[in-house]
């Protein structure tokens, strides 16, 4: 295995990360509308992200998609459940969960934007733009993810959770300085289940993105 080989996965795990810098960037160095600010930084992670793929079509670091939707869907199927349950339990507290209130009021959080935008900002550009800043946040992560599984197992140890460990101690991280400690701490917590989830569902990068998906809209 040429050295070489090991910076190309240091070199995209520092730029892919980096990249998520550029929400954190945009708030304080851009003093502009939201919509410009999103608009930014949508563009920037497309970019960056085709840039990703191009480079990945000739280099072969991660396998987009292994579907093995008889072997594997039912796994997928568990790991969405879990991290369900634990974005209910975030936001209704350990207890509550098992009340029939908690329940009956669930909302999917992409609806609860849209009408957050559509009546309160009354801007739904913002909403449309939002949409696309989640996708491409997903897009980000779930590479993330696969270049740290891919990396520690051609160059560490095979069996451990590499794009848990990576992911939490990056994004996970990352927001305690966005978002403060607590919502820091749950995201970590998230990014490491995403993380097993992946190894979990046989490193399909489609299962992955869905799971992350769930996070944003659900």
């Amino acid at each position: 295995m040429k050295f070489n080989e090991r910076n190309k996965y240091i070199y995209w795990i520092i730029i892919l990360f980096f990249a998520l810098f550029i929400d954190f960037g945009a708030n304080f160095l851009i003093d502009a509308t939201r919509f410009i600010e999103l608009s930014i930084i949508v563009l920037c992670w497309l970019v960056i992200f085709l840039m990703f793929v191009w480079y990945n079509s000739k280099n072969n670091l991660i396998f987009w998609v292994k579907f093995h939707f008889d072997k594997y869907f039912a796994r997928f199927i568990l790991c969405f459940c879990i991290i369900y349950i634990f974005l209910l339990f975030a936001r209704n507290g350990l207890f509550n969960i098992f009340l029939v209130s908690a329940w009956s009021n669930i909302k999917l959080n992409v609806v609860k934007e849209y009408y957050f935008y559509l009546f309160n900002v009354k801007d739904i550009r913002l909403f449309y733009m939002q949409i696309m800043y989640y996708l491409l946040e997903s897009a980000i992560v779930t590479c993330l993810i696969a270049l740290f599984q891919e990396f520690g197992e051609k160059f560490r140890h095979k069996n451990l959770p590499w794009g848990a460990i990576g992911i939490s101690l990056t994004w996970g991280l990352l927001h305690i300085l966005t978002q403060g400690v607590f919502d820091g701490i749950f995201i970590i917590f998230i990014a490491f289940i995403l993380g097993v989830a992946y190894q979990f569902c046989n490193k399909s990068t489609l299962f992955l993105y869905l799971l992350l998906l769930n996070v944003f809209f659900l």
